[in-house]
């Protein structure tokens, strides 16, 4: 592929590391995946993805003169690094060095961007994390409580989830995890069943603390309930990293 300008070589160290985001593979049939970080109103694109949809011959440099990926993700610590564009990056970068294939490339993320970005795509891709090690609220105050610098129950954990930011009542005041909190793997939610005598059960959306979520926890509660007295409560939790 010949091209105008001179291109510049993809940096291989991470330039700024993307703190959460849920991570959604997309299939391009016959031609492969692109995965896609989503973060709140922030969209990001698998640097390495869009060259390989793309077809370009030179996976070695960037095919744009000054748009480098410069975020990187990965879920777990200790795991590859995806590097990122932004997604207005990389779709400048695909509409100044175009392949073949870039003109069905940008079509193909124009008709289907809109429908995995809606709200409901985005918490059904939350869904498909591996919670299993997860806790109910009160489980998780149980757990916490047994450490001899916390003291916790569950109303007051109800209480600090919904002060930092993770958790919150809807309409008919049942809690509910923040797009936020879940988003960072911090917690999920599980229907339940709610029996009415021997015939009749509703559903019940439950919350559940994970294990990223509880160690959070942990940690922060130990350091405000180690804190000196009149110490502040922090605002919110940090998401972890």
């Amino acid at each position: 592929m010949s091209m105008d300008w001179p291109v510049a070589q993809i940096p291989t160290t991470p330039v700024a590391n993307h703190p959460a985001g849920v991570l959604i593979p997309l299939r391009w049939p016959h031609h492969g995946d692109l995965r896609i970080l989503v973060d709140e109103l922030d969209v990001f694109a698998s640097a390495d993805d869009i060259y390989a949809l793309a077809e370009y011959e030179d996976l070695e440099h960037h095919p744009h003169p000054t748009l480098l990926p410069y975020v990187t993700w990965s879920k777990n610590p200790g795991d590859a690094l995806l590097q990122l564009y932004p997604l207005a990056d990389a779709i400048n970068v695909l509409e100044h060095a175009p392949t073949h294939q870039t003109a069905e490339l940008l079509a193909w993320l124009r008709s289907q961007l809109p429908l995995v970005l809606r709200d409901e795509v985005i918490d059904a891709a939350i869904g498909l994390e591996d919670f299993l090690d997860a806790y109910t609220v009160s489980q998780a105050a149980r757990i916490l409580d047994r450490d001899p610098a916390v003291s916790i129950g569950q109303k007051s954990l109800f209480r600090h989830l919904e002060h930092v930011g993770w958790a919150e009542r809807d309409l008919a005041m049942q809690w509910h995890p923040t797009r936020a909190a879940t988003r960072a793997g911090l917690l999920t939610i599980r229907d339940v069943l709610i029996r009415h005598g021997k015939n009749h059960s509703t559903p019940y959306p439950q919350i559940y603390v994970t294990e990223a979520g509880l160690a959070e926890l942990r940690r922060t509660l130990h350091a405000l309930w180690s804190a000196p007295p009149g110490h502040p409560e922090p605002e919110t939790l940090p998401i972890p990293e």
